[in-house]
């Protein structure tokens, strides 16, 4: 996610987090740029989905000390949605294993400008729903990326 800038002051905010022995990821509330109309509510459906039900995404900045990330299985060799495998994986763990903080990350908001907010949105609950029902992770990122499961940016 290298199109997302992490709040001055991350480092610290991190080191404090993964201090509780519980918490095996910390992530950030998500802040999109540039804005759009209707950018918002999808905003608002992301910090409340990681903060009220524990998963974040990759772009809201993920931290994790390194006995957690060996312990979780570290990343999946798939070419997609990684991201989403560790935070499910430390979910297992219990509650408060996965924290978001109240600082934002500041993440590009190229693909709702590409796609539209509903369209992008409807696209990325696609994905989720697929990723749920077992379809093959190389088939959802050649549907998602429309390469072949090779980034298009």
């Amino acid at each position: 996610h290298g199109d997302t800038l992490l709040p001055q002051g991350f480092s610290a905010m991190l080191r404090t987090q993964l201090r509780v022995p519980e918490v095996a990821v910390a992530a950030f509330r998500l802040t999109l740029h540039p804005r759009l109309p209707g950018l918002w509510l999808v905003e608002w459906g992301t910090n409340r989905r990681s903060t009220r039900r524990g998963l974040p995404y990759g772009d809201q900045g993920l931290g994790m000390r390194r006995e957690a990330f060996e312990a979780l299985g570290r990343f999946p060799e798939q070419p997609f949605l990684e991201d989403l495998h560790l935070v499910l994986e430390a979910r297992r763990r219990g509650p408060g294993a996965v924290v978001t903080m109240g600082a934002s990350v500041r993440s590009s908001s190229r693909r709702w400008e590409m796609h539209g907010v509903l369209g992008n949105s409807v696209r990325n609950q696609c994905v989720l729903l697929g990723y749920m029902c077992g379809v093959p992770i190389p088939r959802i990122a050649e549907w998602y990326y429309g390469t072949h499961g090779k980034k298009k940016y």
